[in-house]
């Protein structure tokens, strides 16, 4: 059912009444408002049905007014008791068997032969015993129906039975009221089996040190790892005479990543472990010796100094280009002016002409009281807390010219380290959602911050009720720090971030000559908002906080296909003025009805100033147009003068999302339409404006940008459009007004 494949899990309401949950049809999306004004508490929602649970004091009255409504207007000519309401509903039905159907349970009961291991999840209670006889209820008809019950878990917002079922008590849970779902457990991405053990003697690697260099700010990394072996070319401390503590596990953690990318599909696939160098270490931050595990800066450096000299250092005397900060302060950014690192990042950035890729930074729990430092708490409260003010990203996270990276969970399916799935652990975030430590946006000056997500990993409520930061089964794999295991695990923004890195550098060795604004935003083009996100944030500008423009599929960043063809522009215009490029359009790609996709990524890389009321020295936006001649667009334009407004805001521009007075303050902009139509008489040719509007303080001169466009037929996987795209591109000079 579509109304199950693509439901979350239910909100925890406290103490929900299973006889009074309901779900509801609307015809134009729930108003939430106008429910709670009735006492209906929202639940959730799927592709289908949103779910209320009535929380009023008269179980009867929901009821009573819908067969109110339904006998339509009174004698007098009124307009019938709840129209407004209940208008905009196209059906409401009581929470039922199909309803109880979680993940793991076959639409048609029949397919189940044999006895399956599920969990029954009871609606949350009041208190304990309301809990106890709850699950009295689920264990009754266990036992009566055959089944064999596993564990239990009776606290009262997570009451749960595990249990292996056959297929006739399965069908009786799901006419019990007291259940919410019913779930085969979750697996985890990675079993702690397939890694933890792991010798060399049981993986096949390899190391290729002559590829795209990468930077690695960070504490130490563990010395005669083997899978580094050869990779890590170089080690520099910044201040050189500082007397160091010994290295922790971050460093390693860091530079595993940014060398293979990744760890966890190859582990689980028995696929060949590929490291790519030469890594560049240079230690700027070692373990604070106080009572955390936390690291710091060298007591008595100036932060910005000390990144400033690594990164020139580098970069002059190695030649890297990619650089990879897993490294920010403890609180949220809460401007008005950002700080003198991330300043002095976007001057390096623009001078030498490199990609830093910075973590977004870790939202501080509160582990004795179980919630997070903006106050909610870790499991009921997410994911509305990665939202809040004090969740914002964390110097140097909201500099303009970097990729800035937050994190998404891979896996949802605690384990412990000996394979065991206990179950009263919960992970926080199910699979692909955002990480609950992951830090959002907006950034600086509302730009778009964090500019991508990557996998982070997850955290896990355990069934003693207290937080695992790097539970085996959800954390981030990546490289040990030398005591005894090849493999360590670790969760944070710090290791979605090195991801990003990898695949700078992988651009930069397939294209040499591509500037770091390419590179940029051929990144941007190939990320992907994952479906759980979506679910987790419908909202246009909830989602773009959250998790920018999405996560980056590596495939993606490198190549075209079939069905598929990207197309490039990298060079420079001049300030205060426009661009026009022409976007061919293959004839086969605008016929027909299927699922398309247009985007178009812009980067560009102005000056920066601290203490000016714009950050930026110049603003960047585009119109991408259609059924236009060139001629007409600067024709437009030179009418307008200095204040330039949208060229079209008919059907001639797409309407593509986010809108450009959302993205103009970022220097990485993508913005996408999914037409399901399009028109082949506006012909095979369509024109992308870029404009660029400078700043009071902006001396002028010219601005360096790449832009790039993706158009690709999801549905007509087999249409050749790379060809025909490629025949219709011919050289042709860009139009500047």
């Amino acid at each position: 059912m579509e109304a199950t494949a693509f439901s979350s899990e239910l909100r925890v309401v406290e103490g929900v009444d299973p006889g009074l949950v309901y779900k509801i049809r609307a015809a134009h999306g729930v108003d939430e408002e106008k429910f709670t004004s009735r006492d209906l508490t929202f639940l959730g929602e799927t592709g289908d049905f949103t779910y209320f649970v009535y929380s009023g004091e008269e179980p009867d009255k929901l009821m009573s007014q819908l067969r109110r409504y339904g006998r339509g207007p009174d004698e007098m000519g009124g307009k019938g008791d709840g129209r407004t309401f209940f208008n905009v509903l196209e059906g409401i039905e009581p929470y039922g068997p199909e309803d109880r159907k979680g993940r793991g349970i076959p639409e048609d009961l029949g397919d189940l032969e044999e006895p399956a291991v599920v969990d029954v999840v009871a609606w949350p209670s009041h208190d304990r015993t309301e809990a106890e006889r709850r699950l009295q209820l689920i264990r009754a008809v266990v036992e009566r129906l055959g089944g064999e019950e596993l564990a239990s878990d009776t606290r009262r917002q997570f009451t749960v039975l595990r249990g292996r079922l056959p297929r006739k008590t399965i069908e009786g849970l799901l006419a019990l009221s007291a259940v919410e779902k019913l779930n085969t457990p979750p697996v985890p991405f990675l079993e702690p089996s397939d890694w933890m053990q792991r010798s060399l003697d049981d993986l096949a690697f390899e190391g290729d040190a002559d590829g795209e260099a990468i930077g690695v700010l960070d504490d130490g990394v563990a010395s005669g790892h083997p899978l580094l072996d050869g990779l890590v070319a170089s080690e520099r401390s910044f201040p050189e005479e500082h007397e160091w503590q010994p290295i922790g596990a971050h460093g390693t953690l860091v530079a595993g990543l940014a060398a293979y990318g990744d760890f966890e599909v190859p582990l689980r696939d028995g696929h060949l472990l590929e490291g790519r160098g030469p890594i560049h270490c240079a230690r700027v931050l070692e373990p604070d010796p106080g009572p955390t595990t936390a690291t710091r800066f060298p007591p008595g450096s100036l932060v910005h100094r000390v990144i400033e000299e690594a990164i020139r250092t580098l970069h002059d005397e190695e030649g890297v280009r990619v650089f990879n900060l897993s490294i920010g302060s403890e609180y949220a950014y809460s401007g008005p002016h950002v700080a003198l690192p991330t300043e002095s990042l976007d001057f390096l950035i623009r001078e030498l002409g490199i990609v830093v890729v910075v973590a977004a930074g870790n939202h501080p729990v509160h582990p004795a009281v179980m919630s997070m430092d903006s106050g909610g708490h870790v499991l009921t409260d997410y994911p509305s807390y990665t939202l809040h003010e004090l969740a914002r990203v964390c110097e140097p996270g909201p500099a303009a010219l970097a990729l800035t990276v937050g994190s998404i969970a891979r896996s949802d399916a605690p384990q412990t380290p000996d394979g065991t799935a206990r179950v009263g652990d919960r992970a926080v975030a199910k699979a692909e959602e955002i990480s609950p430590f992951s830090r959002t946006g907006p950034g600086a000056y509302k730009g778009v911050k964090p500019d991508l997500v990557e996998y982070g990993g997850n955290w896990v409520v355990n069934d003693t009720g207290n937080l695992d930061y790097a539970n085996s089964g959800v954390a981030s794999v990546s490289l040990g720090d030398g005591g005894g295991r090849l493999f360590g695990l670790a969760a944070g923004t710090s290791f979605a971030a090195p991801r990003v890195s990898r695949l700078a550098a992988d651009i930069w060795g397939r294209y040499p000559d591509a500037s770091p604004n390419l590179v940029r935003a051929l990144i941007g083009i190939a990320s992907r908002v994952p479906r759980a996100v979506e679910v987790q944030f419908p909202g246009d500008e909830e989602r773009l906080r959250a998790v920018g423009y999405g996560r980056p599929v590596p495939e993606l960043a490198l190549d075209s296909g079939v069905n598929r063809v990207v197309m490039y522009f990298d060079g420079e215009m001049d300030a205060n003025t426009v661009a026009v490029h022409p976007v061919p359009i293959p004839d086969s790609f605008a016929r027909g009805r299927s699922q398309r996709r247009i985007s178009v990524a812009l980067a560009f890389d102005p000056p920066v100033r601290r203490q000016r009321r714009e950050y930026l020295a110049g603003e960047m936006s585009f119109d991408f147009l259609r059924n236009v001649e060139p001629d007409e667009i600067a024709a437009r334009y030179a009418r307008q003068g200095a204040d330039r407004v949208d060229l079209w805001t008919d059907r001639h521009r797409l309407k593509l999302k986010p809108g450009s007075t959302r993205t103009a303050r970022s220097t990485l902009q993508v913005r996408r339409i999914f037409p399901r139509e399009l028109r082949v008489d506006d012909g095979d040719t369509y024109y992308l404006a870029v404009k660029h509007k400078p700043a009071p303080w902006s001396s002028g001169g010219t601005q360096r940008y790449a832009v790039v466009v993706e158009i690709v037929d999801e549905e007509r996987q087999q249409l050749d459009i790379y060809a025909e795209a490629k025949q219709q591109i011919q050289v042709r000079p860009r139009l500047r007004v």
